[in-house]
């Protein structure tokens, strides 16, 4: 099996043994804001999604890349702004179900770098987020910096029902 170097123990490594290479062992998004920075270089390639599948994005990407998955649980329901900074070209991809990244996608962006995604999500709603390469016929990888901001939660004080996008 081929290996990488594990950055920490400077190891080398079985790519599926490296924290955020599969859904069981994703890398744990544990407080915001939230910065983290990292390789795809060497890593397996687990996740994409066909045409259609992802909110904000048309075609089929991932597919020949690298890529590593985030799990992010927030504790209160609003707008997140997640941002991908890389040194390739890269997919950004949220989905429920890292396992069926083509049924439960939330949304994806590919527009240049840096990767940016606004969604709405849930309190106690999990989702996975996945840094990716964008091609699906080439290895697109190598460092990246992943970075989740402060919940907007939209509020409805004072408004009555039906103005402003309230109901």
């Amino acid at each position: 099996a081929p290996t990488v170097c594990d950055a920490a123990s400077y190891q080398c490594v079985d790519p599926a043994s490296v924290s955020g290479a599969t859904c069981a062992l994703p890398i744990a998004v544990d407080g915001l804001p939230y910065s983290s920075s990292g390789n795809t270089t060497g890593i397996s390639n687990d996740f994409s999604f066909v045409a259609g599948a992802c909110p904000g994005e048309t075609g089929a990407m991932g597919g020949g890349s690298a890529d590593l998955v985030y799990r992010f649980t927030p504790e209160v329901s609003g707008i997140y702004d997640i941002t991908l900074d890389t040194s390739f070209d890269a997919v950004l991809y949220v989905a429920n179900d890292c396992a069926d990244v083509d049924t439960t996608c939330k949304g994806a962006s590919d527009n240049g770098n840096p990767e940016n995604l606004s969604i709405e999500l849930n309190a106690a709603e999990t989702v996975y987020i996945i840094v990716d390469g964008y091609s699906s016929s080439l290895d697109q990888s190598g460092d990246y910096t992943l970075s989740i901001a402060e919940p907007c939660i939209p509020s409805c004080d004072g408004k009555t029902c039906g103005s402003n996008g309230c109901g």
